[in-house]
């Protein structure tokens, strides 16, 4: 017979665009079917879906490497380049603390740890106390120890010049190290509530770190 249309899968205009039914040659079937175009839309967003996963994973690392490094940048960007200036009242080690003698030695830029008083505070060879700018409840007196004692360090005097207890105020560093901020890194002090040049950056590094006392 001529004219007669092919068996296949037409459009079934009984039901909503995109599916189908069955024409066995002569009549409609109740094979019914929708049009596969979503597949490969599924296939094209499996592919793509790894990539971007990765992308924003790197995006969060590279963000954190970031905020890192500000914050060191920001820790030494005023890192003291001249000793602390003598003390008003130079007197006897048992009397009162003293600074080093600036005047005695212009060019001296670091003084040598003798001992280590607490978790906060260190003796230096001239007999001054100094107790670190910015610190408070540390427990760190050991890890202190490993990294001051014996060696020398830089005072920077930021703020007030001594504590109630007559202490010296300084940033303490070695080797361009913030001994104070690390004993926070490591959650053996906290960052202190008085006010002083680095504050903020101690704060948000105790917000990160894990307290281990």
């Amino acid at each position: 017979m001529t004219g007669r249309v092919a068996p296949g899968w037409y459009p079934d205009y009984d039901a909503p665009p995109g599916h189908q039914r069955y024409w066995d040659g002569e009549r409609w079937t109740e094979r019914r079917s929708a049009a596969p175009t979503s597949a490969p839309v599924e296939a094209r967003v499996r592919r793509v879906a790894p990539w971007v996963l990765a992308a924003v994973a790197v995006l969060v690392l590279v963000s954190t490497a970031v905020l890192v490094v500000g914050d060191d940048q920001t820790g030494r960007a005023d890192n003291g380049s001249t000793p602390p200036p003598a003390s008003s009242s130079p007197g006897s080690p048992t009397s009162e603390q003293t600074e080093p003698d600036d005047a005695a030695a212009p060019d001296r830029r670091s003084w040598t740890v003798a001992s280590v008083v607490d978790g906060s505070t260190v003796e230096l060879d001239n007999g001054a106390e100094v107790r670190l700018l910015g610190v408070e409840d540390s427990c760190g007196a050991d890890f202190l120890g490993t990294l001051v004692l014996g060696q020398p360090v830089a005072l920077t005097r930021r703020g007030a010049d001594k504590d109630a207890d007559g202490r010296l105020l300084r940033y303490v560093e070695r080797n361009g190290t913030d001994v104070g901020k690390r004993l926070i890194q490591r959650g053996l002090a906290r960052a202190s509530g008085e006010p002083h040049a680095r504050a903020a950056v101690y704060r948000r590094v105790d917000e990160r770190s894990a307290d281990a006392c």
